[in-house]
């Protein structure tokens, strides 16, 4: 796991971090339970693509903070790259701190997005 951080990010982290603690904040960087999954609002209707995924079989637990957010177990990141609903772009995987920026910007139709 350490070979994937960066350096200075891992000199950091030794500098901040109580040597006893180190390794457990290292093994916490590399757990990962659930995808972040975020709905393309300006494709598709968050209610209509949370209903064809379960309908699927995909487990989703949309966020409280963001209605167009969910997560889904890691064991079915196949599927929902196999999705119609990825392949036409009305859903990404993403990390639920970038959903931020789509939740703060709440881009429109008319909007281009870069």
């Amino acid at each position: 796991m350490t070979a994937e951080l960066p350096a200075t990010f891992l000199a950091r982290l030794r500098d901040i971090i109580p040597a006893h603690d180190l390794d457990n904040v290292l093994k916490s960087l590399s757990i990962q339970t659930k995808i972040g999954v975020r709905v393309n609002t300006l494709r598709a209707d968050v209610n209509t693509v949370f209903s064809r995924l379960l309908d699927q079989g995909i487990q989703i637990e949309p966020l409280e903070w963001y209605g167009a957010g969910m997560t889904v177990p890691l064991g079915q990141r196949d599927l929902l790259l196999a999705s119609e609903e990825y392949v036409r772009n009305e859903i990404y995987l993403q990390n639920t701190s970038s959903m931020l920026a789509a939740w703060l910007l709440a881009p429109q139709p008319s909007d281009e997005v870069l």
